[in-house]
């Protein structure tokens, strides 16, 4: 009879956040990371801060939107997959992008303006992939 012990296989490299985090906080990664939509992100100003503590912020895509925690979180589905699941080494284009986002300053920051409905536009993007709030506000031009 094969114990427990021995039918557990040994564990791959752990998705961590300390490594990601020090990833994007390599500024020559950041800024050499490639990817299409990157310079769209940025051009269009897709990163909304909803929240300063904790910092969360929401970036706002063409179909659907993800909520972003710098340098440890996004809710896409390839960070999720690749990342958390089978332990990729590079971030999601969300978190680069949030990255060049936020040092050259195409940010928007509603987060005094959202104060408690922060939590409200967390949940509606988590469960429905979009938040039609933060986007009217947006489109408002209330940033």
């Amino acid at each position: 009879m094969v114990g427990l012990r021995s039918s557990v296989r040994p564990a791959r490299e752990d998705y961590t956040s300390d490594r990601l985090s020090h990833q994007l906080s390599d500024v020559e990664y950041v800024e050499s990371f490639e990817h299409p939509r990157i310079a769209e992100a940025l051009q269009g100003a897709r990163y909304v801060r909803i929240s300063r503590e904790p910092e969360i912020w929401v970036y706002i895509g063409r179909n659907e939107d993800h909520v972003l925690v710098p340098r440890l979180y996004c809710s896409c589905l390839d960070f999720l997959v690749n990342v958390v699941g089978r332990r990729r080494g590079s971030p999601c284009y969300h978190l680069v992008g949030l990255e060049l986002a936020r040092r050259s300053g195409r940010t928007r920051d509603l987060s005094k303006k959202l104060g408690e409905k922060a939590p409200t536009i967390v949940l509606e993007v988590l469960t429905r992939g979009f938040s039609g709030a933060l986007r009217r506000l947006v489109a408002r031009g209330q940033s």
